[in-house]
């Protein structure tokens, strides 16, 4: 399932809702006119997350962490 769109329509935590009721696994790519960044997500479950051009790395989520 490709989404793509302006978040005016729908706040971010309801797209992370939608994800997380849906089970999807990929990325959620998030891009403004001076930041980009990716938040993982595995089975609706947030996974990890990047930043910026460099995709520095926010977060990761073992999957041992309940």
């Amino acid at each position: 399932m490709k989404l793509e769109g302006s978040l005016d329509a729908f706040g971010l935590p309801d797209i992370f809702q939608l994800l997380s009721y849906t089970k999807k696994t990929g990325g959620l790519h998030l891009h403004n006119a001076t930041r980009d960044g990716v938040v993982y997500f595995a089975s609706g479950a947030v996974t990890g997350a990047t930043a910026d051009t460099s995709r520095q790395l926010l977060a990761r989520r073992s999957s041992s962490c309940s």
